[in-house]
């Protein structure tokens, strides 16, 4: 099992490898905030778009990868939502995306990696998006990856309200418990517009 150390990254602690991790937010432009946040079309930034950068942890098994992948994306989403509060853009929506679960169990074993689902203008990409709490098997397993790591208190696995018959269309989300427009969301109910979203 890998070694934790416990540091604090832009006030946020960072557990496992985290001078590994560091240096994957890096590479892949992901600590460059203000450049994520640029004003465009919803979009899903991986955590790592090439698995070959994640070969410092390939001695541990895949499932233990993708726990460690999703506690450092969630970590770094804390991070990322920090900034927007103070940003010129509080409105925008930053929540975590996942998805090609069947990767776990294929015969090409690779990690689940986490996407940073990010909408710089909810008033014009999410009017009718809705997401209900996450019951499947796999959101009970990305739960217990959250509450493994003491990240389940803020923050909570989501669904799509209308789930996708192909299951490689399927995602799974993960937002702050406090997020303003999951609120506004759950208040407009299904079908409805989100109010402010406009």
């Amino acid at each position: 099992m890998a070694k934790v150390v416990r540091m604090e990254y832009r006030g946020y602690p960072m557990t496992d490898f985290p001078q590994e991790m560091r240096e994957l937010l890096r590479e892949e432009g992901l600590d460059d905030i203000d450049s994520l946040l640029t004003p465009r079309e919803w979009d899903e930034v991986p955590l790592a778009s090439r698995l070959s950068r994640l070969a410092f942890m390939a001695h541990l098994d895949v499932r233990e990868q993708s726990r460690i992948l999703v506690s450092a994306a969630v970590n770094h989403l804390d991070t990322i939502l920090g900034f927007v509060a103070k940003s010129p853009r509080p409105d925008a929506v930053v929540m975590l995306s996942i998805f090609d679960w069947e990767e776990l169990d294929s015969s090409e074993l690779a990690p689940v990696v986490p996407n940073f689902w990010i909408s710089t203008n909810p008033g014009r990409d999410l009017v009718k998006f809705r997401l209900q709490l996450g019951s499947t098997i796999e959101a009970r397993e990305l739960r217990s990856w959250l509450e493994n790591a003491s990240l389940h208190v803020e923050h909570e696995v989501f669904e799509s309200a209308s789930l996708s018959p192909d299951p490689e269309l399927r995602r799974l989300y993960i937002a702050k418990r406090d997020c303003a427009f999951l609120a506004r969301m759950q208040e407009a109910g299904p079908g409805r517009q989100v109010e402010g979203s406009t």
